[in-house]
């Protein structure tokens, strides 16, 4: 845990303490110190700190995303955090496939889109557990 110090300034009011926290619900607020600098009051908070950039969701600041069931074990999941696989397949067994390609004809593919959850694409080895430094670079995983 890291503790921030902010200088805020001052109300006049006993329930400074109160006020403060009714502004960001999101600080823990661990207390006042007693140093005043023409009407400002520092004040310490407290932040729990990020183990990853992107805190292991793709969709930004945008608000809520979708669901999807993972495919493996079908927990739900939010479709910016899930792992998405994209596979293509044929009906067409691959000898019959070429001999039908050397004479000219068209084989569709269709595509296969799987979604998994963070524990089930490291159990395939879809995406690889990774140190801490490499953690936050968004590289290619696969």
């Amino acid at each position: 845990m890291f503790l921030i110090q902010h200088n805020i300034f001052a109300m006049h009011d006993k329930s400074f303490l109160q006020n403060y926290q009714q502004l960001d619900g999101k600080i823990n607020v661990q207390g006042i110190l007693n140093t005043r600098f023409k009407g400002y009051q520092t004040i310490l908070t407290q932040y729990m700190p990020k183990k990853r950039a992107s805190r292991g969701r793709s969709k930004g600041g945008k608000g809520s995303s979708g669901a999807v069931h993972c495919s493996q074990c079908g927990a739900l999941v939010p479709r910016d955090k899930a792992k998405k696989v994209t596979g293509r397949i044929t009906l067409v067994e691959p000898t019959l496939a070429k001999e039908l390609r050397a004479s000219g004809a068209y084989i569709p593919m269709s595509t296969d889109v799987k979604f998994y959850c963070v524990s089930c694409a490291v159990h395939r080895g879809i995406v690889k557990v990774r140190s801490e430094a490499d953690r936050r670079t968004a590289a290619k995983l696969r």
